[in-house]
């Protein structure tokens, strides 16, 4: 049971690790993977609908029905599961499109919120 707490404690650890060597202020975000999942999970959850129209270029209703779908979020899926889930086909790839062309721009953030 030690060994197994231990693990954990470690496999844990290293995962915390690692979303730490992203640096989410700088796009594209590197390495890819894991860092555009962890950096954009980041930029949804502290951004406010504003500021992901003004940056990710993301229309004023879909801004409004992200942030009110996290707020709303209560279970343990990725935040990119559960927008895929509560989105329309249409609205998700939209989103998805909008995320990957803000990656793909040279940018540096001074206040990624």
């Amino acid at each position: 049971m030690k060994r197994f707490i231990v693990f954990a404690f470690c496999l844990m650890y290293w995962g915390v690790a690692k979303a730490q060597d992203c640096d989410c202020k700088i796009t594209p975000y590197k390495p890819n993977p894991p860092c555009f999942k962890i950096c954009v999970m980041k930029m949804l959850l502290e951004s406010s609908k504003e500021k992901l129209q003004s940056t990710v270029k993301l229309s004023s209703a879909l801004s409004i029905k992200v942030k009110n779908i996290l707020l709303d979020k209560s279970d343990s899926t990725t935040v990119l599961d559960t927008l895929e889930k509560r989105l329309s086909k249409e609205e998700y790839k939209t989103l998805l499109n909008k995320l990957e062309l803000f990656n793909n721009k040279k940018t540096t953030l001074v206040n990624p919120q």
